[in-house]
Parts: C-alpha cells; sequence; structure tokens
C-alpha cells in the first residue's frame, strides 16, 4: 500500500458532519479574514466552490469509530479535497481533508482542515511532505470502537 499507517482508527470528531450536506455547508466556519462565516465561504475563498466539493471523496466526512484505509500517494499527486493522514505537533497522527496543495520546488506541502472545525488549527497551515504519511481511500465504519475500546482498558492500568 505504499505507507507505514495503512490502515488508521478514527479518534476524534473533526470530520464529522452535522446533518446533511446543505447544514454542513451553511454552518459557522471562521474564514481567513478571521471572521465569522460559513464553511461555504471559507471553501469559496480557498477556490473550492459547491460542485468541486461535492466531487470530492468522503463528501459528508466520516465518523469517530471509523477505519480509514490509506495508501501512500506520492505527494505530489495529493490535491485539494483528498483526505490525507500525517503527523504533526501531536502524539497521534492527525486525519483531515486537503485544503491547498503547493509545489515549494524542491519538496511539496499541505494546508489541512478537519469538515467539523470551524478553521485550520495553527500546525494545519504548512505540512511538509516529510509529515505526510498516507492519502485516505476506504472508510469501514465503526470497526474502529474496536481499537478504540482495547486502548481505552490499557490505559486503565497505567
Amino acid at each position: 500500500m505504499g505507507t507505514s499507517y495503512p490502515i488508521v482508527a478514527v479518534v476524534s470528531s473533526s470530520m464529522e458532519h452535522d446533518g446533511s450536506f446543505d447544514n454542513w455547508w451553511n454552518s459557522n466556519a471562521i474564514c481567513r479574514t478571521g471572521y465569522t462565516c460559513t464553511q461555504k465561504d471559507y471553501y469559496n475563498e480557498l477556490g473550492i466552490n459547491r460542485s468541486e466539493f461535492e466531487d470530492f471523496k468522503f463528501l459528508n466526512g466520516f465518523n469517530k469509530g471509523d477505519i480509514m484505509i490509506l495508501f501512500g500517494t506520492k505527494p505530489e499527486n495529493i490535491k485539494p479535497g483528498d483526505v490525507i493522514v500525517y503527523m504533526a505537533d501531536r502524539p497521534d497522527p492527525i486525519i483531515h481533508r486537503v485544503v491547498v496543495a503547493k509545489d515549494m520546488g524542491n519538496q511539496y506541502a499541505f494546508a489541512t482542515k478537519g469538515d467539523h472545525n470551524e478553521a485550520s488549527f495553527y500546525f494545519e497551515s504548512y505540512i511538509p511532505d516529510d509529515q505526510y504519511l498516507g492519502r485516505a481511500v476506504v472508510r469501514v465504519p465503526l470497526l474502529g470502537y474496536i481499537k478504540l475500546a482495547f486502548v481505552g482498558f490499557l490505559n486503565l492500568f497505567r
């Protein structure tokens, strides 16, 4: 599969959509200007309109407890709308949607955002390709709860 992380369990709600796509598209976001806007406005500022977003894989996000199967797609083939897994300044990998992909000459870099989040976090504005672990290609609903329960059980003994 070309990645050291071929399977990941989703451990947060950052990619969940509340209700229908229309409800999510019109829900609150924080635009790059710093003002409250909608998800629609946020993505339009990035040059991504509704019809483009509707063509993205995982259009309606995914949920905590899902399992995601990853491929090690080359960084230069990642584009806005793809869902990637990467390392940040946290112990666990992050899985969010790419909102910007740039060729920086000697490397590729990405900016991401969790669909459920109102804005990108500070660590999402510049993700160099050496932090990239893989691109999500398949979602298996709920199966990740087995891992989450097991890890929770192990944490009882710490």
